[in-house]
């Protein structure tokens, strides 16, 4: 299967682990890999299939629904972020936001209401990966926008993590696979696993 990498570094050998001691006589092979290289993975018949965050896909794709998970904030200890009993999305207007390039940081902003859209614009730096993103903030050069899947790298970076609400913006998650093409069953039975694990758990800090 085809992965995004920061999916692939933390919720999925796990995944993997559990169903090899179910069933070890499956052997699951990970392709890591940029979002946007998850379709074409599967279209070329490289992987059985893909898993992948909501976006346009192809007709000659069938999205299975896997689960949604809402976006929140990492930053370091002590932040002034930490303090609201609730956290919103107005709060983070005057701190330094890393974020995403292209897609990601284009459906975050549409996703927000008009009103709220402007906490965008305090975006300081954008990059390619998540990875990239956390080793800024413990840095001290924001804060950045991501998912609660993220919590074994948040943890590795000494930072925090808190839900945004008001809204809570959520972003689904889906397996893909080749309309034309049925699943395996190997394939089906590992899909099948990582659908009953449905959405990670939120870093501990969440509030």
């Amino acid at each position: 299967l085809a992965v995004p990498q920061l999916l692939a570094c933390t919720m999925l050998p796990e995944a993997m682990a559990a169903f090899a001691s179910r069933v070890p006589e499956i052997d699951v092979r990970l392709q890591d890999c940029l979002v946007d290289q998850v379709v074409s993975r599967v279209l070329s018949g490289e992987v059985d299939f893909g898993v992948g965050p909501e976006r346009d896909y192809s007709d000659e794709l069938v999205a299975q629904p896997l689960f949604d998970l809402a976006f929140g904030v990492a930053f370091l200890p002590d932040h002034p972020l930490e303090r609201p009993r609730t956290l919103r999305w107005k709060d983070l207007v005057g701190h330094p936001v890393i974020s995403m390039q292209g897609e990601f940081t284009q459906r975050l902003h549409a996703d927000l209401p008009p009103r709220l859209r402007n906490t965008q614009a305090g975006i300081a730096r954008e990059v390619n990966f998540m990875t990239t993103a956390f080793a800024m903030v413990r840095a001290g050069l924001g804060v950045t926008l991501c998912l609660p899947y993220a919590q074994p790298l948040i943890e590795l970076h000494g930072l925090r993590w808190r839900l945004l609400r008001a809204p809570v913006v959520k972003r689904k998650f889906f397996i893909l696979h080749r309309k034309d093409r049925a699943l395996s069953q190997a394939a089906q039975a590992f899909a099948a696993h990582l659908k009953e694990l449905r959405s990670p758990p939120a870093p501990r800090w969440r509030r």
